[in-house]
C-alpha cells in the first residue's frame, strides 16, 4: 500500500495533539482496558471545529448545534478506531522507528518553501513539532499494520471498462470530451486498487472491533 499520511480507508485518523489533562480529566471510553481521556477527545473536537470554522461553517443556532454533536461523535469514533488499530499493530510488534518518523517529517517539510512557512503552517493547524511527529508515528504505525494484512488486488479489466463508461456519462452530461480509455486506464487502475484496498481495510478494522472490548462512557 502506498505510504500517504492522513487519508486512511475513509476514516478520520485522529489528529493527536498534545493534550494536557486537568484535574477533572476523566476517561470517555475504554478500549481493551486502555482509557481514552476526555482531554484527548476535547482536543480532537476543538481541532475539527477550528478546521470547519476556517471553511466558513457557523456553529450558531440549532443546525450548528446538531453539526457540533456529529463532530463530537465523529471525534470519539476516530479515537476508538485509532486506539484499536495501534493496539493491534503493537501486539504484532509493528513499531515505527524514529528514523522513519524523521524521514516522513522531512518529506512534509519539503512541501514548503522554507522552514518558517512549514512551522507557521503547523502552528496554524494547532501543532507543535512534537505533536505533529506523534501524528506521523501514529499514521505510519497504522499503515504498517495494513501493509502486513492487505492482499494484493487483482485488477479486473471489465470493472475498469464499467468505470470508464460511468465517467464517460458524467463528462457527456457536463458537455466535456472524455479522453480515450487507454489514456485513462492507468488512473482508473489506481482508483480501482485504492477502492478495493479501502474495502479490505474496512473489513480488517471491523473484525478487530468485534474482537475488542469497547466501553463508551461519554455522556454517562
Amino acid at each position: 500500500m502506498k505510504k500517504i499520511l492522513v487519508v486512511m480507508f475513509g476514516m478520520l485518523i485522529t489528529v493527536t495533539l498534545a493534550a494536557c489533562g486537568g484535574e477533572t480529566d476523566e476517561p470517555i471510553a475504554i478500549i481493551n482496558e486502555e482509557e481514552i481521556m476526555e482531554s484527548e477527545w476535547q482536543e480532537q473536537v476543538d481541532f475539527m471545529v477550528s478546521m470547519y470554522e476556517q471553511q466558513g461553517i457557523d456553529f450558531d443556532g440549532e443546525q450548528g448545534e446538531m453539526f457540533l454533536e456529529q463532530i463530537e461523535e465523529q471525534a470519539l469514533e476516530s479515537l476508538i478506531q485509532e486506539r484499536i488499530l495501534i493496539q493491534a499493530a503493537e501486539d504484532e510488534g509493528l513499531a515505527v522507528t524514529d528514523e522513519e518518523v524523521d524521514e516522513a517529517f522531512e518529506e512534509q517539510r519539503d512541501f514548503f518553501e522554507s522552514d518558517e512557512a512549514f512551522f507557521d503552517a503547523l502552528e496554524a493547524a494547532g501543532y507543535t513539532e512534537d505533536s505533529f511527529r506523534e501524528v506521523i508515528r501514529t499514521e505510519l504505525t497504522v499503515e504498517n499494520y495494513f501493509d502486513e494484512h492487505l492482499e494484493e488486488v487483482d485488477v479486473d479489466e471489465e470493472d475498469l471498462e464499467e468505470m470508464y463508461e460511468t465517467r464517460k456519462e458524467y463528462y457527456e452530461e457536463q458537455g466535456e470530451e472524455i479522453p480515450d480509455f487507454d489514456e485513462m486506464k492507468e488512473d482508473l487502475e489506481e482508483e480501482y486498487i485504492m477502492g478495493k484496498e479501502q474495502e479490505q481495510m474496512q473489513e480488517i478494522y471491523d473484525e478487530l472491533y468485534e474482537e475488542s472490548d469497547v466501553e463508551r462512557l461519554l455522556g454517562e
